[in-house]
């Protein structure tokens, strides 16, 4: 109890040298928690910031593939699935086919890019009844990838015994809708006649798949199947190419609607440049981030160092004023241990009180430049207080060993002389 009375008067009598050691403690805490804290700011900043960032580019890409999603639906079919040997520009050459069991493996694919296809077995014929060429056409309707019920269907199903006519046809002949024609002495209800659509399929006639298996002799054949992609980004048609001809052998995709890709190429524009600004920033915030921590790396470490040797001067120069006191307490029988003890026990004291008070001011710090302090705070736990707490004691001890050493050491009958 003695000791800890000594101890009181002593930082009670000399509080100007306590302060100015508790500063010298609080100097190099707040620096080091005021770096810790600043770089969690900055990370929950960046963090919000690009959370913010892809969450606008999610948005954008969602707009256009919506916007996408509907001009598919306004142009038509915008890929053509063949043998990857038919050339569409040689009649010659149109005689490559696909097994009609195409039709449900692209269907019950993951292919989900893809939807509303249409599967088709054409060849350009001479209608001997008409004395003219036709190109006919057999389909089944559309086969939906995804639920039929959610799906409006882009070109209805041809009933049997029905035809669909092209303009130049029905024009030419005269024919309506609700008249019979002859086709290859087959005789089919005219269903629809098409308003004129390009001079291709002005010449078409449509009809039921089976039947024109049946008049073509191609049973369980087809010529290919159109489709929508439903995602015109060049990444997505370069997946959906390797994904159709893994999943359907001897076949190739063909796109078909330069009008399509063009939209494409213009709408996703913003999309990929809210992309771009994501990246940009990640690598902005990655720089600014190595700078900040290279420079806490030098200059905390240096703070704690001008700490300590201002702390361990002041201690010095707290024994070197005590000296006339050190040598009466040695006379008096004051062991050196417990000499040793009044400069370590006030030590530790600094380095509590140093500790507190730099913690709070580096907390301070930080809600002056960053104002999201209390969300840091709580974020961190208890540990960065009580490792600086640990490391504030033993900073403010380190400086204080040697001048208590040298205070314990001191021969009673030479401090007294030199205090006189």
């Amino acid at each position: 109890m003695r000791l800890v009375s000594l101890l009181a008067k002593e930082m009670a009598h000399r509080k100007l040298n306590l302060a100015l050691s508790v500063t010298s403690v609080a100097l190099g805490v707040a620096c080091g928690v005021g770096a810790i804290l600043m770089l969690r700011v900055f990370d929950l900043e960046t963090e919000r910031t690009l959370s913010a960032m892809d969450q606008r580019s999610r948005a954008a890409w969602d707009n256009f593939q919506d916007e996408m999603r509907k001009d598919m639906l306004k142009l038509g079919f915008n890929l053509m699935i063949l043998h990857k040997e038919h050339n569409l520009s040689s009649p010659a050459e149109q005689t490559r086919y696909l097994p009609e069991s195409y039709i449900n493996r692209l269907a019950e694919s993951s292919v989900v890019t893809i939807n509303h296809i249409l599967p088709f077995l054409q060849q350009k014929i001479w209608w001997p009844e008409k004395k003219r060429w036709v190109t006919l056409v057999g389909t089944t309707g559309e086969v939906y990838v995804k639920n039929a019920n959610q799906q409006k269907p882009m070109q209805p199903r041809v009933a049997p015994q029905h035809a669909v006519l092209g303009f130049a046809i029905h024009q030419s002949l005269e024919i309506k809708a609700g008249d019979s024609v002859t086709v290859m002495d087959r005789t089919f209800t005219v269903a629809e006649c098409l308003p004129a659509k390009g001079f291709e399929e002005d010449e078409q006639i449509w009809i039921p798949l089976n039947e024109a298996q049946e008049l073509l002799d191609k049973k369980g054949l087809i010529t290919g199947m159109l489709a929508v992609n439903c995602q015109c980004a060049p990444k997505d048609m370069i997946k959906i190419h390797r994904e159709i001809a893994a999943l359907l052998p001897d076949t190739k995709v063909v796109e078909h609607n330069s009008r399509l890709v063009a939209r494409a190429q213009v709408r996703s524009k913003s999309a990929v440049e809210a992309d771009q600004a994501l990246e940009r920033e990640k690598e902005t915030r990655k720089q600014l981030k190595e700078r900040r921590l290279a420079f806490a790396a030098v200059f905390v470490p240096l703070v704690v160092v001008v700490s300590v040797v201002w702390l361990a001067f002041l201690i010095w120069s707290n024994v070197r004023q005590r000296k006339t006191e050190i040598g009466i307490l040695s006379a008096m029988g004051l062991p050196a241990r417990s000499i040793l003890f009044l400069f370590i026990g006030k030590a530790v004291i600094v380095g509590l009180a140093g500790a507190l008070v730099g913690f709070g001011a580096g907390v301070a710090l930080v809600a002056v430049q960053g104002g999201v302090v209390a969300t840091v705070v709580r974020s961190s736990d208890i540990s960065l207080a009580v490792g600086y707490l640990l490391v504030a004691v033993l900073m403010s001890m380190v400086a204080s060993w040697v001048p208590a050493l040298v205070a314990a050491r001191m021969d009673p009958a030479v401090s007294l002389r030199e205090g006189d």
